[in-house]
Order: structure tokens, then C-alpha cells, then sequence
């Protein structure tokens, strides 16, 4: 039997003296051997203080709806994680609001898997200094 990935799947019989055990589609043959990694993460910049998807791409990584994904920024919720794929995984997250732009390592089960990017939101205002002009004495 050949599954998606182009495995073998074999059954294995073993034979000691006069007893014979066979097990069906119990051994697997790869056909070469994995090297997962990750290889984009969209979008890679987001504003702060908001929900998003965020979509993981990989090569050889076996994504499922249980894979480990980690943020180390605390500003950083994980909501949900879908595996859309073998390599694809579709992350919804939420993000506190930062007042200086920010950058979060992102992993990925063990791999190391870029860095997002959060942004301060356009409709926080930051008062950064005021100054009188044009006034006059008298």
C-alpha cells in the first residue's frame, strides 16, 4: 500500500520455529527522509490589539490541529490553531496593544519559525511632547 506522502506500507511476518505472526500495514518504508522546516509566515507584520489568522507554511512538517505553537512575546494570545495541511498551519491569535513596535521569535513544535512583527495601532495617540508657539505678551 502507498499513502499520500509516497510511503511504503508494509506488513511484517516473523516466523520462530513453528509459530508465525504477521502484522498487517504495521512497518513503513519513507521514501526519503524528512527535513521539516518552516518556510513563511503571512502576514508577518500586523497592528496591535487585534484577533488575526496568522498562516505557518513549512516542508516535510506533518502539521496537525495539536502542533505546538509558541509566541515569545506576553502580548500574544493563541486562540486556535488549524492544520490545513501537512504543511500549512492557520493560527488565530490575539495581540494586546504595544506602544513601540515589537518582535516576537515564533515557533513552531521544535522548528524556529520566523518572526512576527506587531505594530502599535493607528488609533492609539501617544502625547510625546507640547510646545507653545505664537503667543504674544501683553
Amino acid at each position: 500500500t502507498t499513502t499520500d506522502s509516497e510511503n511504503e506500507i508494509c506488513d511484517i511476518t516473523v516466523t520462530t520455529g513453528s509459530e508465525t505472526l504477521t502484522c498487517s500495514e504495521s512497518f513503513e518504508i519513507l521514501s526519503e527522509p524528512l527535513n521539516p522546516a518552516c518556510m513563511e509566515l503571512t502576514p508577518s507584520v500586523i497592528k496591535s490589539g487585534q484577533t488575526t489568522d496568522i498562516v505557518i507554511a513549512g516542508t516535510d512538517t506533518k502539521f496537525t490541529d495539536t502542533t505546538a505553537v509558541s509566541f515569545d512575546c506576553p502580548d500574544i494570545t493563541v486562540n486556535s490553531k488549524t492544520a490545513d495541511s501537512d504543511t500549512q498551519l492557520t493560527v488565530n491569535i490575539s495581540s494586546g496593544a504595544v506602544e513601540t513596535t515589537t518582535t516576537c521569535n515564533v515557533t513552531v513544535g521544535d522548528l524556529e519559525c520566523g518572526q512576527l512583527t506587531l505594530q502599535p495601532s493607528s488609533s492609539q495617540c501617544r502625547l510625546t511632547a507640547i510646545s507653545r508657539t505664537g503667543v504674544r505678551a501683553g
